[in-house]
């Protein structure tokens, strides 16, 4: 505290001042639990309540919670978008066929809407157009998980 004070910070009106008044009452509530000493510890558990509530209600904490990160918008998958294309243009056809549908990378892409896609061995991988480039989007899909995306379209077409 006196290092606060000589620095000419202002009792109850400066971030310093409280941050320097909160641990001085945490110091002194360990002290006192440690000697077991329980109505000074609960008066000094008051006091620093009453603190931590001033700093806040001044807008002392907003800052440090201001400052992380900023929050993005989640993506949606461009997944859904084939697999409506696939199960729309091929009726009837298994998810191995639908899979296979999918361009190989030496072949064309398949362009649907702002995505293109394309398979490898293993995997569909999708792509969209920003800035005039392709860039990738999302994870790329295995068999497994296309499957999970031809269960849900069709859902929704039969609801």
């Amino acid at each position: 505290m006196e290092l606060v004070t000589s620095r000419d910070y202002r009792e109850r009106e400066a971030p310093e001042w409280y941050a320097a008044a909160i641990l001085n009452s945490v110091l002194n509530i360990r002290l006192a639990i440690k000697r077991g000493d329980a109505d000074f510890t609960a008066g000094s558990a008051v006091e620093l309540g009453i603190l931590i509530t001033e700093a806040k209600d001044l807008g002392f904490f907003k800052l440090a919670g201001a400052m992380g990160p900023a929050n993005r918008k989640r993506r949606k998958s461009p997944y859904p978008l084939l697999a409506r294309h696939l199960f729309r243009n091929y009726l009837g056809e298994t998810d191995e066929y639908l899979f296979n549908m999918v361009p190989t990378i030496s072949n064309d892409d398949l362009p649907l809407g702002r995505y293109k896609f394309y398979r490898d061995a293993v995997r569909i991988h999708a792509e969209e157009k920003v800035g005039g480039e392709w860039k990738p989007v999302g994870k790329p899909l295995k068999l497994s998980a296309f499957r999970k995306h031809m269960t849900e379209e069709r859902k929704r077409i039969s609801r």
